[in-house]
């Protein structure tokens, strides 16, 4: 089980699919018609017997299949991606075994940033630093829950965490951005 004993969910979700793939429409649609035109490249110059430039373009399509892929690993991930805020702590858990899991304790999230797109479907941002390596390096991440329809109960979860852990949250909230 995910949760401690004694441990109260505070709030819990989950991507919104169908959203976030209308937002990656635009990548989806360029890296498709991109890697058709690359093949058909590749094809013509095979066919006509440009070895060179048909290698040349085979590189190209595997560049643009290794580009593509991030857009098609953010749809899928999504699916199996769960969010939640307990008294305790914020999980992110994704993967299909349910296996990959981020916990951050309230005094890893840093400041709060709301991105506010359509119809209350929204993305809730925090820094965090990370450790690198063995000489006391950081470096500060963002992370945080993306897509989520119900963006104000989470933040609301999330103020309310760091303010019973006695950490004052610092919000921001980015300039709306529409799609469509």
């Amino acid at each position: 089980m995910l949760l401690e004993p004694d441990e109260r969910l505070m709030w819990h979700g989950r991507p919104n699919v169908e959203r976030l793939v209308g937002r990656k429409l635009g990548g989806i649609f360029v890296a498709g018609a991109g890697l058709g035109l690359l093949l058909l490249w590749a094809w013509m110059s095979i066919a006509s017997g440009s070895v060179t430039s048909g290698f040349v373009a085979l590189l190209f399509v595997g560049l643009a299949a290794i580009l593509a892929h991030g857009t098609f690993r953010d749809v899928m991930d999504a699916r199996t991606t769960r969010y939640a805020v307990t008294d305790r702590r914020v999980l992110i858990v994704a993967g299909r075994a349910m296996d990959i899991r981020r916990v951050f304790m309230p005094e890893e999230v840093g400041p709060l940033e709301t991105r506010n797109e359509l119809h209350g479907v929204g993305d809730l941002m925090f820094s965090h630093t990370v450790k690198i390596g063995h000489f006391g390096r950081q470096r500060t991440d963002s992370d945080g829950f993306i897509g989520i329809a119900e963006i104000g109960k989470a933040r609301n979860a999330l103020t309310t965490l760091m303010k019973d852990a006695e950490i004052g949250p610092e919000i921001r909230v980015a300039p709306d951005v529409s799609i469509g």
